[in-house]
C-alpha cells in the first residue's frame, strides 16, 4: 500500500496503485539555446489534476482515482440523553471499538486491490469493490437509508452501560457504484 504521494489513490478501471501520470504545469526557464530540462522546484497537484493510469490508459481527474473506503461515525445514546433528544456522545469510530472526536487520518475500512480483487473471479475492479462493500456492510449489520449517501446500523445496546450504539458508514471513492451496492443489499 502506498503511504506517501500516492496514498489512497487507485485506478478505478483496473485497480493499479503503483504509479500514475499527472498532467502538471511547471515553470521552466527557456533561453534561446533551449532549456537545461532540470526541474528544481516542487511539483504540485490536487483533485482537479488530470491523471492517467499507465497500466490500462484510463484518464480523468485525480478526484476519481480515490481508493474506495469507509470512514465510520458513531452515536451513543443513553436513556438520559434520549430524554433530552440528544446523543450522549458522537464522533468517529474505528474497528476495535475505538471512538474519537476528530476524523482519523485513515479510513476505518479500505478496499485493497491486491487482496480483494481477482480478475478471473470478479471480472472487473468495480465488481470486486461492490462485493467487498456489500460483504462489509452486511457483516457490520448496516442498511441503506433512502436519500442518504451512507449506511447505518440499527442501535445496539451495550450490556455494560445500557447505552445504544449506532454506526454510520460513509463511503469515499465509490462514485457511481453506490446504486449498485444498494441493489445488492
Amino acid at each position: 500500500m502506498n503511504t506517501n504521494c500516492l496514498k489512497d489513490i487507485m485506478c478505478p478501471q483496473c485497480g493499479h496503485t503503483e504509479d500514475f501520470d499527472f498532467l502538471v504545469n511547471i515553470w521552466v526557464k527557456v533561453e534561446d539555446e533551449g532549456t537545461d530540462n532540470m526541474i528544481f522546484q516542487d511539483i504540485e497537484w490536487d483533485d482537479n489534476t488530470l491523471a492517467g493510469c499507465p497500466n490500462c490508459g484510463h484518464r480523468e481527474q485525480l478526484s476519481e482515482f480515490k481508493q474506495p473506503s469507509f470512514y465510520v461515525t458513531f452515536q451513543r445514546v443513553t436513556e438520559e440523553s434520549a430524554a433530552h433528544g440528544e446523543a450522549e456522545s458522537s464522533g468517529w469510530w474505528e474497528p476495535g471499538g475505538w471512538e474519537f472526536d476528530d476524523k482519523p487520518d485513515e479510513p476505518a475500512y479500505q478496499f485493497d486491490p491486491d487482496g480483494d480483487y481477482d480478475k478471473e473471479e470478479h471480472g472487473s475492479i468495480q465488481n470486486a469493490v461492490i462485493e467487498w462493500a456489500v460483504k462489509l456492510l452486511k457483516d457490520q449489520g448496516a442498511t441503506h437509508f433512502s436519500g442518504n449517501d451512507w449506511w447505518s446500523t440499527e442501535p445496539e445496546q451495550d450490556m455494560h452501560d445500557g447505552s445504544y450504539l449506532t454506526l454510520s458508514f460513509h463511503p469515499e471513492g465509490f462514485d457511481d457504484l453506490i446504486k449498485r451496492i444498494n441493489q445488492e443489499l
